[in-house]
């Protein structure tokens, strides 16, 4: 007969969370860590072993997705306490205390946060009918500014002379294509080596979390001397180290700033030459990590 054991019980919430406070006799092993599966192998062999699986609170799925996971490994024997680690507090089960300090949510002081060039960039793809091209311009320079946990102010200065294309980059046509988007047929960009991004406004999204579209964002963008307004929703959070950070996609007319080389609206009969009039832009915007007073 297959030997069981006692029962084993699995905190699966952040190890700082663990830290701080748990249900006594807990082992931790975070279900957002990809080596969960792993370290679960190690933890507990016996596939015939009883296990009790919680996280944080009820409505928050970390066990029930941990949970799952062992039913996939070959865990026949798994409860999911469901009103999690607050459920177990709220009714006056002991606990076991640990050394560290109660986790807080990531708070964004007030201030100007300069922009770190080099986490954020523009990401860029253009197409035709069948085929497409994708990469990078660098942002030059910039600032954004917080209050009362707000963006009230984003500026971003782009250079566009500094544009590549990741598809390419082992290709003798790399130097081409780049050559032809700094042309005048494109971007222009020996008259025009910057463009520009001014927020006009924002707001929030409801009570999205952060990974989900929670931001509005409203702007001007000048490209080859030409400013028209952009809207665009984003995903904006803080990161571990208190920076503030967002990624936005947006899609673009590139004729409406000139940009007008292989646009079906301006030309009869292109062939070969079309190019989607649209080109989809990937904002990454990383604020360095203090901020300077407002």
């Amino acid at each position: 007969m297959t030997s069981v054991s006692s029962l084993i019980i699995i905190d699966v919430r952040h190890a700082d969370d663990y830290n701080f406070k748990r249900i006594p006799n807990a082992i931790n092993n975070p279900v957002f860590e990809v080596a969960f599966s792993n370290k679960m192998a190690e933890l507990v062999p016996d596939l015939a072993t009883p296990i009790c699986v919680y996280g944080s609170q009820k409505g928050s799925i970390e066990s029930t997705e941990a949970a799952q996971k062992l039913i996939r490994l070959g865990y026949d024997r798994i409860y999911d306490m469901t009103s999690g680690f607050t459920g177990w507090n709220n009714n006056g089960h002991p606990l076991e205390s640990g050394l560290s300090t109660e986790p807080q949510p990531a708070q964004l002081a007030d201030g100007h946060y300069p922009i770190d060039t080099k986490e954020s960039c523009v990401q860029w793809t253009g197409k035709n009918l069948i085929n497409s091209h994708s990469g990078e311009i660098s942002i030059a320079s910039g600032q954004l500014e917080i209050q009362g946990g707000q963006l009230v102010n984003l500026e971003l200065s782009i250079d566009f002379k500094s544009i590549t294309c990741t598809d390419l980059a082992d290709s003798d046509m790399h130097d081409i294509l780049i050559q032809h988007l700094e042309s005048d047929d494109f971007f222009y960009t020996e008259r025009f080596p910057t463009g520009k991004f001014q927020l006009t406004g924002s707001e929030a999204q409801g009570d999205l979390n952060d990974g989900s579209l929670n931001l509005q964002i409203d702007g001007d963008l000048t490209i080859r001397g030409k400013t028209k307004p952009i809207s665009l929703f984003a995903a904006t959070g803080v990161t571990d180290d208190l920076r503030p950070a967002a990624q936005a996609y947006m899609s673009i007319d590139r004729t409406h700033w000139g940009m007008r080389y292989g646009s079906g609206k301006f030309f009869s009969r292109l062939a070969g030459h079309l190019v989607n009039d649209h080109i989809g832009l990937q904002l990454k915007i990383v604020g360095e990590l203090t901020a300077k007073s407002a």
